[in-house]
């Protein structure tokens, strides 16, 4: 799926809003000093939009930067070939739940979002096929 990315302040209203002020990771409230994290780092091409920020305290964002392997397995973190839409986070109010380019969060069963995940990781790490003119065989 192709995102297009939005102003910064405005993904990040929408994550206010989706969030409640509530870190997505702890669920503490957070009324002032809170931090929008991208999931795919900017660095590595994360965009500006809902599916790609989550909104958490201070000690969660350091927890994230500080323990990446962890923090990936858990959603919080994105690799840069993966889409953050297609991998769920742990969110502290609704459990395993993906995010929407939309601001909304999907939950899914349990096999659904193993399913989901594996497909992700797969279409990740998918090298581009070569192919042949019709009528040429390899």
């Amino acid at each position: 799926m192709t995102v297009q990315p939005m102003p910064y302040a405005a993904a990040c209203a929408i994550v206010d809003e989706r969030s409640s002020r509530q870190c997505e990771r702890c669920g503490k409230t957070v009324l002032s000093g809170g931090h929008h994290h991208h999931r795919k780092l900017r660095s590595r091409g994360g965009l500006d939009c809902p599916s790609n920020l989550v909104f958490v305290c201070a000690g969660c964002h350091n927890w994230i930067h500080a323990n990446p392997a962890l923090a990936t397995e858990a959603g919080w973190m994105v690799g840069t070939r993966s889409d953050p839409e297609g991998a769920a986070i742990d969110s502290a109010r609704y459990g395993r739940v993906f995010l929407g380019t939309d601001g909304q969060l999907y939950g899914l069963t349990p096999d659904e979002c193993l399913r989901a995940e594996r497909a992700a990781r797969l279409a990740a790490t998918a090298w581009p096929r070569t192919t042949t003119s019709p009528g040429v065989h390899p």
